[in-house]
């Protein structure tokens, strides 16, 4: 346990293969220890599950199979050995069998059903967030259009009296070309505060 805390730590997204490896050696140690403590008999073989369950949770359909069969396979072993290599296709046998293959099917199932609901939901997000700042966008748009269009409309209107001034009344065409800077500076900060706005 402490090595693979070590090994979650530096590597967090572990692959099936060793999640596998990790399962059956658990059920190997649960062998072990049932065997040298009244094999099929005693009430820890239940724990057979605990590894169907976390298989069913963590692992592909290949992965839960796998650990599946191998507790299946172990509780035989177990059954066989204390019945003086007669594999009694009894009560106790068949039952924990069922209830491993239902263990399996459901938890996996809902697993993968669980799994397809939060990418589906976290495909809804990034579609809600994209739409959200699609509208914040056109708004900023509009407000900039609006902000935007009374200095242009100066900018314009200055400008055509300018051109009539140069010749006719200079000191006037120079007051025109001072509002026109003016205004240009204004919609420089305008849309200087758009970016701001904008990120």
């Amino acid at each position: 346990n402490v090595a693979l805390a070590f090994i979650a730590r530096r590597h967090p997204n572990v692959g099936n293969p060793l999640l596998v490896g990790v399962l059956a050696f658990d059920v190997g140690i649960v062998t072990l220890e049932l065997a040298l403590s009244g094999g099929a008999r005693n009430p820890f073989a239940i724990f057979y599950l605990v590894h169907i369950l976390l298989a069913g949770l963590l692992l592909s359909g290949r992965g839960v199979a796998a650990i599946t069969f191998l507790s299946v396979a172990s509780y035989a072993w177990l059954f066989g050995r204390q019945g003086e290599g007669q594999l009694p296709l009894g009560g106790g046998f068949v039952a924990f069998t069922v209830v491993a293959l239902f263990t399996a099917a459901i938890t996996w199932r809902t697993a993968r059903a669980l799994r397809a609901h939060h990418l589906d939901l976290l495909r809804k997000q990034r579609i809600a967030s994209h739409a959200e700042k699609l509208a914040s966008l056109s708004t900023l748009a509009a407000g900039a259009a609006h902000e935007l269009g009374s200095p242009l409309g100066t900018i314009a209107v200055a400008a055509e009296e300018l051109d009539a001034l140069v010749v006719e009344a200079p000191h006037e065409a120079i007051e025109d070309a001072r509002v026109i800077r003016e205004e240009v500076a204004r919609c420089r900060e305008i849309v200087h505060r758009m970016n701001a706005r904008a990120g």
